[in-house]
């Protein structure tokens, strides 16, 4: 499966501690990129502000698409959640002209529980989205600079 490259800052600026996660591109999951409404975006937000576990972070550094093209990191984010259990989740996600898109997801155990079943893929979200006392952390990544 072909994978986007996202470079993350680490705690300190500079490249010495950056770190990178490989989220696997949707289109060869389910044949495509999942649109995401606004709205949902905006929900993220507001469970940042309302809930203690989840944290707005602005560190977005590099982006590598699985083509190898750099992308520009101020149109990708990314939501990574640790639920209570210790199992992580990530969904990559861009931002074009008229569109919100999930591109890619990560781990690449979790593109294949997808692979098999795609309900896994609205689970996780929606858990995400309304059951935050699920998640031992939830993070909303935006590139360095923030939203």
């Amino acid at each position: 499966m072909r994978e986007w490259r996202v470079t993350f800052e680490g705690a300190e600026t500079g490249s010495a501690d950056d770190f990178v996660l490989s989220f696997v591109d949707m289109r060869d999951i389910v044949g495509e990129f999942r649109r995401l409404k606004y709205e949902v975006m905006m929900a993220l937000i507001t469970n940042a502000d309302k809930y203690d576990n989840y944290h707005v972070i602005g560190n977005t550094t590099h982006v590598v698409s699985p083509d190898q093209q750099i992308v520009d990191p101020r149109i990708i984010w990314a939501v990574i959640g640790t639920d209570k259990e210790g199992s992580r989740f990530g969904f990559l996600i861009a931002k074009t002209n008229s569109n919100i898109l999930i591109i890619g997801v990560w781990p690449k155990s979790y593109a294949e529980t997808i692979k098999g079943s795609e309900r896994a893929f609205q689970e996780i979200l929606t858990a995400i989205l309304a059951e935050p006392y699920r998640w031992k952390r939830v993070d909303l990544i935006s590139p360095t600079g923030g939203l």
